[in-house]
């Protein structure tokens, strides 16, 4: 828990921020979004002092952030997030690269509940191509993905059928 690893390591600490991190993915998923929230971005200002804003670790907790935020309608500020992960990872890593392909395929996410039907294909369909290679064409997150988008083709063929 986030107790014992800052008694044990003190406040900024790795260990602290993953502790941290993956709390909030817990919450995140349980749909408690405040404190989810609250704890990613937590695990993000401390992996900014542990390792600078350039860093993978730290576009990782952007991701969470950016996926809470996706998660509790907060779409312009979850874009924002998916965009400054997506400069990171492309900096470190090939844009072949898995990671690349999940911060695509969550943006394309995004755009769709934005209804920026254009936006979500692409990025939907890049992603789809990235996964496909990085983990396999039966993999839960290509289905995942292909999903996602099958609901976008809907939305765009049947626009009153499309999510409110």
């Amino acid at each position: 828990s986030f107790s014992t690893a800052n008694q044990l390591y003190g406040d900024n600490h790795p260990d602290v921020s993953r502790v941290l991190s993956e709390s909030g993915e817990n919450f995140r998923i349980s749909g408690f979004f405040n404190e989810a929230l609250e704890l990613s971005s937590t695990a993000l200002d401390i992996s900014v002092i542990l390792f600078g804003r350039d860093n993978l670790t730290v576009a990782h907790s952007l991701f969470r952030k950016a996926q809470i935020l996706r998660d509790s309608v907060q779409f312009e500020e979850a874009e924002q997030l998916y965009s400054e992960t997506l400069t990171i990872v492309s900096s470190k890593l090939n844009e072949d690269n898995g990671l690349f392909g999940m911060v695509l395929a969550d943006l394309g996410e995004c755009f769709r509940l934005m209804k920026r039907k254009s936006q979500a294909e692409e990025k939907f369909r890049l992603a789809i191509n990235i996964l496909k290679n990085s983990h396999g064409e039966g993999s839960l997150i290509v289905a995942e993905t292909l999903c996602n988008y099958s609901n976008l083709l809907v939305d765009i063929r049947n626009p009153s059928a499309a999510v409110q």
